[in-house]
């Protein structure tokens, strides 16, 4: 009998850790994304959900400031840096990037830089995983975050990548 109430408590306790995993990995999906990232993403130290007063103590004040529903954009054309952040303060990305969009090749996204042939910069992005399209949205995705190549010609014109914000997605502005 005590070893029924034993084996039954250790399964109720096994259910229960990974019904807590599956909800810290749904509600840290972004972060995890975003850690994933910016293992490959060389922006001048730029990286994905970092905070603008880190972005400006990187490289400064934004040349241009571009409001906009729910969130901003800060660029920096001089060096080729052009940053999405929210500002709705229930979002995961509030005043954190969201997304980066290069157009110098002196930075690099997943292995590719501006200039890079096009087609081999888009087996790049599908070998790490970035093969999905979605439906109404340009660029390759990997679950909620994308990668976006503008091309010239046969050459990459910039790259993009962002994440999701689950909050911001869901809203009409």
């Amino acid at each position: 009998m005590m070893a029924v109430k034993k084996n039954t408590l250790s399964i109720f306790l096994l259910v229960a850790i990974l019904i807590a995993c599956i909800f810290m990995i749904y509600k840290y999906d972004r972060h995890i994304l975003a850690w994933q990232a910016n293992k490959n993403i060389d922006v001048e130290g730029v990286r994905l959900m970092m905070l603008e007063t880190e972005v400006q103590a990187l490289i400064g004040e934004a040349e241009t400031y571009i409001p906009g529903f729910g969130g901003y954009r800060l660029e920096y054309p001089n060096r080729g840096i052009f940053l999405t952040l929210l500002n709705d303060n229930d979002t995961d990305f509030y005043r954190r990037v969201k997304e980066i969009n290069i157009m110098t090749a002196g930075y690099e996204i997943y292995g590719i830089r501006v200039g890079d042939e096009y087609d081999g910069a888009l087996l790049t992005i599908n070998n790490q995983g970035f093969a999905k399209e979605r439906e109404g949205y340009r660029g390759r995705w990997r679950r909620n975050m994308y990668i976006v190549l503008d091309k010239d010609e046969d050459k990459v014109r910039s790259i993009t990548i962002g994440i999701t914000d689950r909050v911001s997605e869901s809203r009409i502005y």
